[in-house]
């Protein structure tokens, strides 16, 4: 330090010596003095002082220099100051301290503009402020009185200056004080340190202002209003502005809204100095004149400066000194960007001028807009780029005054009170938008500046400032332009008195409108996207997307007419100027532009800034405008703007032909299109996805709106199919995992990617399976389902490993994983950055209860400061719904604004505590935001991978050939698996965020989610179920020989727990749709698992595996409550679906001899007589609704037939058809109205006219639906009854009783000729004729109907006519064949197909027509099946009605008579048309027998064929295969297997035709008895004396002598041949198992006919 203090002495000495030689010159020049001295001027004196040998300056260039290394490097001087860490050198703190004792005055610059390079930051700046303040000085110069290096000293160096500048102006005639030049620049050198210092350190700038001692601000504004040099002014001015602004830089210096807050009220301050100084005159009609010279009063002041000292030197340093002064006092809240959020900017004091003008800061921004901005083209510079200059800082004025126009209070529909109307009318932002929008000289400015073009800003002038700020105040009149027009100016317009003259244009009309008459303007705005600066880029495409979707632009354009096309405004500008081919070239290097420079989600400060309003983290301008120029083309591709747009025209497409002309190609044409397909090309997708994962969203998304709109789908399907094989090689190069999940806003940018990726992917493979593109669905579909751990390279996407049906992975399930982990991991990081923020940001947060929607503490700061946050939820533009946090930061700041006007922010706690809550509420809403955007983004990813499954297991599945029919089969099963505990998994946000949902909210929002993958879980298990049908199938074509491999139990049980456990999670609980899904999902397991059971009777397991599972854990229990309550009270739909499912599971129970669980667990809970109660309480008005012609819903009837199957299942074990007789099933039935609303026959379809006929069932069908199932049920039923059960047998005859008149009807029906026949109607018949003969048995109930025959009682006994009418329509002859009609698609499908049981002789083997009839098709093989049933019925009822009573026990000698059923003619001439008679069942027999007779034969010939099935012919197999259940798998089985499966349906059809055999011997036996009842009955019985008198009475007429004479004739001639037949029929074990008993018994009924008709006939 000696050293250096001893070269300091020598450098003093030098200084001093050079002062002394100054002071001579000047001395020496003219001292006339003049207002300012422009700068640069020069004089004699000054020549002549540069001519004189200069001596050496080294120290100064050394300071020199460091300042060239350090300027504008913040912190990276911090060593100097003795900071540093690990790098600290004290030798260059102590050579700072050394340079404070220089005293030259050169040195003293230097030195004072290294220090002001090194203050740069905001640890240097606090040092550096330290320093000047005598903290880091030696002993020594501490010592000193007055040390040069401190405030104290410099600023009193300029009061000095102002106080001499003063003292000359009482005296004019005295020579001018003057400020030496040599002193200007030390004076310079100083501010610019001061400036650095109060830029960086917000500690430094107030200790500064608030000052007494130093008085900085009033030193600088006295000096400012004296004759002083216009670069020391302008030093002055930039020195002030540095207090006032709000930049980046004094924002790192500390708390971020204390920093704003502080350097609010400091503008405030300045603004009232500035006011106070009328350096601008705004004072109204006062003097505005200032003090200068010798005292005279002369004109003066900024606008003075302007015009005559700065024009005439052609160079404007103070009055851009003055403008940057303005610009800086005018604070722009964050947030802004969004014009309708923006708010009042809280530095600019609201009665700023109040005592005499119209407050606000207007006069200010006129001066910047009249005199500088406007006149700035007619004015001269020295310097050229100086213009460029001007103009950017004039425009950053107008721009700051636009970002600080609030329009809340008109654009809200509310109406403005008078105070924001008089607020909004004095504001300069509203001044700037009426004079753009009435096309005044501004607007004419602002092109004038954009016209400078695009190639010189590419080329680095000055005016890119001035360019990007241009296009920014374009941009943002475009967006505020309507809540100006529409509500603005009609509430100014309406508004009463304001308090000042309020003159508004009088036309005002849209920046678009006065654009369309600027078409070469219109071109150079959209050229601009082109430029290399990002900022302009941005803000050029964000320009020419308002453009775009302005309705101006997008009308047709008539100026073009070529050939009929049609062009809107924008297009025909674009395409028809000479800059097409440069502007899309422009926005191509837009798209492809890729600039690191993204903000870090995670930092502080924009989690802070985020909370004040911005939605998301910042991104760097080239980041931007890539997104922006995406969403360009994204919102020009929709339904809503007709083809071509802009978008078209970027993206290649003939603007001639947009739908069909094919897309260039990139080496003949380079459009965007392919720009955007090389971002996403190959590996690229991948390392786009973790960079850039907003713009690969966006990107996706294009890619899919282009295939999925109906004007671009084919050609952009086309172009990506045929040259970029997009969706496969995406698929791909896209990795399962989600990469950079930690970071919230890029996992939901990623999520979303993924989403519109695998949309697009199904849609390609939907299409290419329409299209039958086998090769590329195969393609695709067999890489989704390959095992996710194979290389994709690996040709065989099946290979067999060890253990790969339990362990491996499909790629299509790898993938929801990757989605499920990447949710996951995302939210456990939100968590802790929430946390973290709280600790660190919140003052250490507080602890929130899980449950409370918004936190105790949050709910707290939202009641202190009465804001309703959910009044600020809106949809982004993905349409999730998330805290508005511009909306909530103008909310937060009234609430605020609003306590203070109260005084309820008097003292500094509760403004503290104030400021605390709504800082709380904001940064909680920011990541409330963070936590739904990412589960919307998850919901969105889970619904595109759901659209992917389901197409691949729905249309695509046979695609999927590799593996066969084994890997089909396992893909289901493990699609199933995974799906089941993709349901089943709990919710990964579980833990509630402070102003997250509460938990119900959340579950519910999670079910939802849920319900959407459940739907593809029922898909998935729908399928499962078919694959193992088709197995079962293709097991039965396994030869004999060979060993089907065993079907995994284990896996399979553990599906059936993973889905019972999705049915009861408590996202299942909260969700029916979920729950219902799942319900459908189990239904179709467990049917596929009963067909794993029925093709191997091993797999029964299976099943007995099943109901274990649901016996021997809480889980059944738990089950079948959720399911039966659902059955009981949820919704329509569901209710069918857990009908079904309590049916599959009672069906479970079938096997088991043990109690039905089902049936004990309904009977506990008591749901059976809720159920049986429904059905007439609810259910029955609802049924009867159904049958009206256009029925509003069918709903009741889907959920009454889902009951009535379950019921029936329940029916057919003893213990659940018992509950349901005790529950009063069988009196519900009989009181339900809707069984008698049968419409007549015909009615179904041609007296009901409705649109709904083709998707809504006849009425006929709809009341079949309703009439059968409790047909059967009533069938069901009486097969459990004993015959001894009175009771019972009473209700059901009861039921017949209450429904005579429906049950009459459909036997009737079956009787008329005239009446058609249908499946339907027959089965009706069937049933009814079934009931008939059940109830008919029982004689307590023929006696007790006996008994009220005389009351006017209907019931069994009515129907006994009726019953007998069907014998001679059915059971003679094949009459009935001609009335039979197909009633719907499925049975006129049934009518072209050939039945393989069709015993015809003629054309069963005739190959030579593909007609077939309708006797031998499947269809009527089922209706012939059916008369039988019927046939066998009546004749089964007939028996019943005629068997002969036990006799009374008193008069056992007086037997009951017969009560004939069939009239004595038996010869058929003989007969009646509408009575059976004897002659029917002559012919009923020998009809029969001939059917035995060709069933016979055809079993024989189906038992020989199933032994050589290699005898039929390909056809002949496929045409058996056809008509069998197993039709679907005739594609995948082979001619061996086709021959395997052909023995098996051969065989069932042997089978079938041996049990018709036997049903038809059956009723030959019945027709025998009743033959030989009758031909006794009517030899023995009594004849009475008038045989036609009980014709009256209504019984059946007995013949007279004569005809019984002809009866024994006719007998002796008709019956003989028949006898001898049957006597030759010979039953064989094949018949029946007791063939010999039954032959037996019919040759002992022709033995005793034969006895009748040879004896007692001839004996009568």
């Amino acid at each position: 330090e000696d050293a250096i203090f001893q070269a300091q002495q020598a450098e003093q000495l030098r200084a001093a010596q050079e002062e002394q030689r100054q002071l001579q010159q000047q001395q020496q020049q003219q001292s006339g003095f003049r207002y300012s001295r422009p700068i640069g001027t020069s004089e004699p004196a000054a020549a002549a002082a540069a001519a004189v040998a200069e001596p050496r300056r080294d120290t100064e260039a050394l300071f020199l220099w460091i300042t060239v290394l350090y300027a504008e490097r913040a912190d990276a001087g911090l060593r100097f100051w003795g900071r540093g860490g690990a790098e600290l050198d004290d030798r260059l703190a102590v050579f700072v301290r050394w340079g404070a004792d220089c005293r030259e005055q050169g040195m003293i610059r230097g030195y004072f503009n290294m220090l002001a390079a090194l203050a740069s930051g905001a640890q240097a700046s606090v040092c550096a402020h330290e320093f000047m303040s005598g903290g880091m000085l030696s002993p020594r110069q501490a010592a000193n009185q007055a040390p040069l290096c401190s405030w104290q000293a410099l600023f009193g160096a300029l009061d000095f200056y102002a106080g001499q500048m003063r003292q000359g102006e009482p005296d004019p005639l005295a020579a001018a004080a003057e400020i030496p030049d040599a002193e200007v620049g030390l004076l310079r050198a100083f501010l610019r340190l001061c400036r650095s210092v109060v830029r960086y350190s917000v500690v430094a700038r107030t200790a500064i202002y608030d000052s007494a001692e130093l008085g900085a601000m009033q030193t600088m504004f006295a000096l400012v209003g004296c004759v002083v040099p216009v670069a020391l002014k302008a030093s002055l001015l930039d020195t002030i502005a540095a207090f006032g602004a709000l930049d980046a830089a004094v924002l790192g210096s500390g708390d971020g809204d204390g920093v704003r807050a502080a350097v609010a009220e400091m503008a405030r301050r300045i603004w009232a100095l500035l006011e106070q100084s009328q350096m601008l005159p705004t004072a109204a009609g006062g003097d505005a004149a200032l003090t200068v010279g010798r005292g005279a009063r002369v004109r003066g002041g900024i606008a003075y400066e302007l015009d005559e000292v700065e024009a005439a030197a052609e160079t404007y340093p103070e009055t851009r000194a003055f403008v940057r002064l303005v610009a800086a006092l005018m604070h722009v809240a964050p947030g802004s960007d969004d014009p309708l959020a923006a708010a009042a900017s809280a530095s600019v004091p609201a009665d700023l001028g109040a005592a005499h003008r119209v407050p606000g800061v207007a006069p200010y921004v006129a001066f910047v807009l009249d005199s500088v901005l406007l006149k700035a083209e007619q004015r001269a510079y020295r310097v050229a780029d100086e213009k460029w200059a001007v103009y950017a800082q004039a425009l950053d004025v107008v721009e700051r005054s636009l970002a600080t126009l609030d329009l809340g209070a008109v654009a809200g529909g509310a109406e403005p009170g008078a105070d924001a109307l008089r607020a909004l009318a004095t504001h300069p932002g509203f001044e700037i938008v009426v004079r753009v929008l009435c096309g005044s000289r501004l607007l004419d400015v602002l092109l004038r500046v954009l016209d400078v073009g695009v190639d010189a800003v590419n080329s680095g002038a000055a005016a890119s400032a001035a360019v990007a700020a241009a296009l920014r105040i374009v941009l943002r009149v475009l967006r505020v332009e309507a809540a100006v027009l529409r509500g603005a100016v009609p509430a100014l317009a309406e508004a009463g008195a304001l308090g000042f003259a309020l003159n508004l244009p009088r036309s005002l009309t849209t920046l678009e409108q006065l654009l369309l008459a600027r078409r070469a303007a219109v071109v150079q705005l959209v050229t601009f996207v082109g430029a290399v600066d990002a900022d302009i880029r941005l803000a050029a495409v964000r320009i020419v997307h308002v453009l775009a979707d302005s309705s101006a632009f997008s009308g047709v354009d008539d100026r073009v007419a070529r050939d009929a096309l049609t062009l809107n405004r924008l297009v025909s500008m674009v395409d028809g100027s000479a800059e097409s081919v440069r502007i899309m070239h422009a926005f191509i290097a837009c798209l492809e532009a890729d600039e690191d420079g993204a903000a870090n989600a995670a930092d502080a400060r924009v989690v802070l800034d985020a909370a004040r309003g911005i939605d998301d983290a910042p991104l760097a301008p080239p980041q931007a405008a890539r997104l922006a120029a995406v969403d360009l083309l994204l919102a020009n591709i929709a339904a809503s703007k007709p083809a071509p747009t802009l978008a078209h025209y970027l993206l290649g497409f003939s603007l001639a032909r947009p739908a069909a002309a094919d897309l260039p190609d990139p080496a003949q044409r380079a459009t965007c299109l392919h720009a955007v397909l090389d971002l996403v090309r190959g590996e690229r997708a991948a390392a786009l996805l973790a960079r850039r994962p907003r713009l690969a969203e966006r990107c996706y998304h294009l890619l899919h709106r282009l295939c999925a709109d109906p004007v671009t789908s084919d050609v952009a399907t086309r172009y990506l199919r045929a040259r970029e094989d997009f969706v496969y090689t995406q698929l791909r190069a896209l990795p399962a995992a989600v990469a950079g999940a930690a970071d919230a806003s890029a996992a939901c940018a990623q999520l979303h990617a993924r989403a519109w990726l695998w949309r697009t992917a199904a849609l390609e493979l939907h299409a290419l399976v329409l299209q039958d593109s086998r090769a590329r669905a195969k393609l695709v579909a067999e890489w989704l389902v390959a095992d996710a751990a194979q290389p994709a390279d690996d040709g065989d996407v099946f290979a067999a490993r060890p253990g790969a049906f339990l362990d491996a992975q499909m790629r299509l399930l790898a993938l929801l994983d990757g989605v499920r982990h990447a949710h996951r991991d995302a939210v456990a990081a939100l968590q802790r950055q929430q946390r973290d923020a709280e600790l660190e940001y919140l003052d250490g947060g507080d602890d929130d209860d899980d449950d409370d929607p918004m936190g105790g503490s949050a709910r707290d700061d939202a009641a202190l400061l009465g804001v309703d946050v959910g009044s600020c939820l809106a949809s982004t533009a993905r349409g999730c719904a998330v805290y508005d946090l511009q909306a909530l930061a103008v909310l937060l700041r009234r609430a605020e604004s609003a306590l203070a006007a109260s005084g309820a922010l008097a003292s500094a706690g509760a403004r503290h505590r104030a400021h605390a809550a709504a800082r709380r509420v904001a940064v909680r809403c920011y990541f409330a935001n963070q936590e739904r955007e990412l589960f919307f983004a998850f919901a969105s990813a889970l619904r595109g991978w759901k659209e992917l499954a389901e197409i691949v297991v729905t249309s695509a599945w046979d695609r999927v050939e590799a593996g066969g029919r084994t890997a089909r089969e396992r893909t289901a099963f493990q699609l199933l698996r995974g799906l089941a505990q993709a349901v089943a998994e709990p919710d990964a946000s579980a833990t509630a965020m402070p102003l997250q949902a509460s938990a119900a909210e959340r579950e519910q929002r999670h079910a939802d989610v849920r319900a959407a993958l459940a739907s593809t879980l029922t898909l998935s298990a729908e399928r499962l179920g078919r694959e193992w049908a088709r197995a079962g199938v293709l097991l039965r074509t396994a030869p004999a020989d060979s060993d089907a491999p065993p079907q995994p139990v284990e896996p399979v049980l553990d599906a059936w727990r993973l889905l019972i456990g999705a049915a009861l999670t408590p996202a299942a609980q909260a969700s029916l749709q979920l729950r219902g899904n799942v319900y459908a999902s189990m239904l179709h397991f467990l049917r596929g698992l009963r067909r794993l059971a029925e093709r191997d009777g091993a797999r029964s397991r299976l099943v007995a595996g099943a109901r274990d599972v649901l016996a021997s854990s809480t889980l059944g229990d738990r089950l079948l409550e959720t399911v039966s309550a659902d059955a009981a009270d949820a919704s329509d739909a569901w209710k069918t679906v857990a009908f079904s499912l309590l049916d599959a599971l009672a069906a479970l129970q079938a096997g088991d001899a043990r109690a039905s669980r089902v049936v004990l667990f309904l009977v506990r809970k008591n749901f059976f007589s809720s159920y049986v109660g429904a059905l007439l309480r609810r259910e029955d008005p609802a049924l009867q609704l159904t049958l009206q012609p256009d029925p509003a819903s069918l709903n009741a009837l889907y959920i009454y037939e889902a009951k009535m199957a379950f019921f029936i299942r329940l029916a057919q074990r003893a213990d659940g058809a018992d509950k349901l007789i005790e529950n009063g099933v069988l009196d519900v039935l009989a009181d339900c109205a809707f069984l008698d609303m049968r419409p007549s026959a015909g009615s179904g379809s041609g007296g009901e006219s409705s649109f709904a006929d083709a998707f809504i069932p006849a009425r006929t069908e709809r009341f079949h639906q309703l009439l059968m199932p409790a047909l059967d049920l009533l069938l069901a039923l009486a097969a459990r009854i004993g015959r001894d059960n009175v009771t019972v047998w009473m209700k059901v005859a009861r039921f017949v009783s209450q429904h005579h008149g429906v049950l009459e009807a459909v036997l009737k029906d079956a009787a008329l000729p005239a009446v058609p026949l249908s499946s339907a109607l027959l089965a009706e018949a069937k049933a009814v004729s079934a009931l008939v003969f059940y109830v008919a048995r029982q004689r307590a109930v023929l006696d007790r109907e006996a008994a009220l025959a005389g009351s006017g009682h209907v019931g069994v006994a009515s129907l006994h006519l009726p019953m007998l009418a069907l014998l001679p329509k059915l059971a003679a002859g094949r009459a009935w064949i001609q009335r039979l009609t197909p009633a719907n698609d499925v049975e006129r499908a049934q009518a072209q197909v050939a039945s393989p049981l069709a015993d015809t002789a003629n054309s069963s083997n005739d190959d030579s027509s593909d007609a077939v009839d309708l006797e031998h098709s499947v269809f009527g093989q089922q209706a012939s099946e059916l008369v039988d049933a019927i046939v066998q019925n009546a004749l089964a009822y007939a028996q019943a009605v005629t068997e002969r009573a036990a006799g009374n026990p008193r008069q056992p000698s007086q037997p009951q008579h017969l009560r004939p059923a069939f009239s004595w003619p038996i010869e058929h001439s003989r007969e009646s048309d509408y009575l059976p008679s004897l002659a029917l069942l002559v012919a009923f027999v020998r009809q029969s027998l001939a059917h035995i007779d060709r069933g016979r034969r055809a079993r024989t010939e189906k038992q020989r064929l199933a032994k050589h099935s290699s005898e039929m012919t390909t056809s002949d197999l496929r045409r058996l295969i056809a008509a069998s259940p197993y039709a679907e798998a005739a594609d995948d089985l082979g001619p061996v297997q086709m021959r395997a499966l052909a023995t098996v349906l051969l065989t069932q059809q042997a089978a079938r035709i041996a049990r018709a055999v036997s049903l038809r011997v059956n009723a030959v036996e019945q027709a025998l008895v009743l033959l030989w009842r009758h031909l006794s009955f009517f030899a023995t019985v009594e004849l009475p004396d008038d045989a036609y008198a009980t014709r009256a009475r209504g019984a059946m007429a007995l013949p007279s002598a004569h005809e019984r004479d002809t009866l024994r004739t006719d007998a002796s001639i008709t019956l003989p041949p028949l006898l001898s037949t049957l006597a030759d029929l010979k039953l064989t074990s094949d018949d029946f198992a007791n063939a010999a008993t039954h032959t037996s018994f019919i040759q002992m009924l022709v033995r005793r006919i034969k006895d009748l008709v040879l004896r007692d006939f001839s004996i009568a």
